[in-house]
């Protein structure tokens, strides 16, 4: 074999190791890449739920609104849901849905800024 065909296989297969190299660091990369996001909701709404109740109706159109902004995180909240529990609700004075209950004060649909403010739960991303 001569010294251009050596050449030729050896530039080949750095070609090859580098290119498998750079897919390996962008697979790595777009692995990571989302889950601070949903860590940052995660524990935002975890942290939420210590310090607060969300109360909700089945059927509840701002309900569904003011779950979306958690997206998937939503399940870490501390949510009662007035029509499978309806003396919790009448036993707090629930009237309007959704009810937030933070620090023993009401309020209706609000952002994230604004639960993260009244909460004190830190919200690293602007959502």
């Amino acid at each position: 074999m001569n010294k251009k065909n050596k050449k030729n296989k050896r530039n080949k297969r750095i070609a090859i190791l580098s290119g498998i190299c750079i897919l390996l660091i962008l697979v790595i990369v777009l692995a990571f890449s989302g889950r601070e996001e949903q860590c940052n909701l995660d524990c935002f709404a975890k942290c939420v739920a210590n310090v607060s109740t969300m109360y909700t109706s089945t059927g509840c159109s701002a309900c569904t609104y003011q779950l979306s902004l958690f997206e998937g995180s939503y399940k870490f909240l501390n949510i009662v849901n007035c029509r499978d529990n309806p003396q919790k609700c009448v036993n707090d004075y629930i009237e309007n849905f959704p009810t937030w209950i933070i620090k023993d004060k009401k309020y209706g649909v609000m952002s994230l800024k604004e639960i993260a403010q009244l909460t004190g739960c830190e919200l690293q991303k602007t959502i």
